[in-house]
């Protein structure tokens, strides 16, 4: 009888042991903050692991799954769905400092400023759900995906600007972000390159006469705005280059502002709505094109030349 009893306190010793380091892999249950990072949960199949997420991951099925969000949340509010682990895209100390405080886990994830730093969050997070090998393949994957866009790609040299935001204030990005990063490597001349910001985070705010001076020839906008704000209402630019050539082209604004899995779908969409790369299907439509013509030339050769022998015979 008391070697049962002696088991059982073991055994209860054990389970106690478990669940105050967190459990097994199946007992984690993670709050994001971070669009992005729900997104490679997601991709990592490890959607049952989140308990929380911000209000606008979109999920393939959100059942058990609340939305929070990520810019008002208190600490109740996290504390309520019991979380081991939570994931955070912008700081909040005094958020972190009290769950640190409570043994819950938190990953600080900044927004990325290339695709190393893209790659790398994908291999972090996969780590806190034992999904690195799912993550190693996407990551390669990707890669592979971006060395076939460099490839393609035709640098022009051009003068481009990126908008972020303009209700509160115009927002643009510089080299030290993602989609700064883009610009330079498709070949493109940021005009906000050397301009920083105030939490040097590669997204800073600038004057309407800085970007009427520099004259983009190419204006990428990556949010939602009001009618009056739309870049063809604002008086004051009309005389930019980008706006009488009509050179102003709008991406999806969850697409423009996250990174992550997403990322590489970002830099294909820049590159083909700015014409820095051609699809392939339009290349195929251009060879087959002059196929046409060549094949069309020679028959009407071979035609005028066989009309000169008759006449030279008769």
């Amino acid at each position: 009888m008391m070697s049962k009893w002696k088991y059982a306190r073991l055994f209860f010793f054990i389970f106690l042991l478990s669940a105050a380091c967190g459990g097994n892999d199946h007992e984690i249950r993670i709050v994001s903050l971070s669009t992005t990072h729900s997104e490679i949960l997601v991709e990592l199949e490890a959607e049952e692991r989140l308990v929380a997420v911000d209000m606008y991951t979109e999920l393939k099925s959100s059942e058990n799954i609340q939305r929070i969000d990520a810019f008002l949340v208190s600490l109740d509010e996290v504390l309520q769905l019991r979380p081991t682990h939570v994931i955070m895209a912008f700081p909040n100390d005094k958020l972190r400092k009290e769950l640190i405080r409570r043994n819950i886990q938190v990953h600080l994830l900044p927004p990325a400023r290339n695709l190393e730093t893209v790659y790398s969050q994908i291999i972090a997070v996969s780590v806190i759900v034992g999904e690195e090998e799912k993550a190693g393949k996407i990551v390669s994957q990707m890669k592979e995906e971006v060395g076939i866009i460099i490839k393609e790609i035709k640098p022009s040299g051009k003068r481009i600007y990126h908008e972020l935001g303009y209700s509160y204030g115009i927002y643009s990005v510089n080299d030290n972000s993602l989609v700064g990063s883009f610009y330079k490597v498709l070949g493109y001349r940021n005009i906000i390159t050397g301009i920083g910001s105030k939490n040097k985070d590669g997204y800073p705010q600038v004057l309407e006469e800085v970007v009427i001076q520099k004259d983009p020839e190419i204006i990428v906008i990556g949010h939602r705005d009001t009618l009056r704000n739309e870049i063809g209402n604002r008086p004051s630019w009309k005389g930019i280059t980008a706006v009488r050539e009509g050179k102003i082209f709008y991406i999806d604004e969850n697409l423009a502002n996250n990174w992550g899995v997403s990322s590489v779908e970002l830099l294909r969409t820049i590159a083909i709505e700015t014409g820095a790369l051609v699809p392939s299907q339009e290349k195929n439509k251009d060879s087959n094109i002059w196929q046409i013509y060549i094949v069309v030339i020679s028959c009407l050769m071979l035609i005028m030349r066989r009309k000169v022998i008759i006449k030279e015979k008769t």
